[in-house]
C-alpha cells in the first residue's frame, strides 16, 4: 500500500512540471479566439461559460457580455436586435 504524503507530493510535482502554468492566460486568448460554429449556439455559451470561468472572471463582468457578442454571427446579433 502507497503512503499517501508520497501519492499527494506525486501529484504535486507532476502538475508543476507539466501543466500550464498560464492557464489564466490560455484561457483569456481562447476566449478572444471563440466563434460560434454554424448555428450551434449551446455549444457556444457552454464554451464561453467554461473559458471565462477558467480565466478567472465572472460573465456578468464588466465587458463579458461584449465578448459574447464578439464571438457570434453577424446575424445572430441583427436577429436580436430587430426582435
Amino acid at each position: 500500500m502507497m503512503d499517501k504524503s508520497l501519492w499527494d507530493d506525486f501529484k504535486a510535482d507532476f502538475w508543476a512540471a507539466y501543466m500550464d502554468h498560464n492557464t489564466k492566460l490560455t484561457a483569456y486568448q481562447r476566449l478572444n479566439d471563440l466563434r460560434i460554429v454554424g448555428s450551434d449556439i449551446d455549444s457556444y455559451i457552454t464554451e464561453f461559460d467554461c473559458l471565462v470561468k477558467e480565466a478567472g472572471y465572472s460573465k456578468h463582468d464588466m465587458g463579458m457580455m461584449q465578448k459574447f457578442k464578439e464571438g457570434l454571427q453577424p446575424l445572430l446579433i441583427r436577429c436580436h436586435r430587430q426582435g
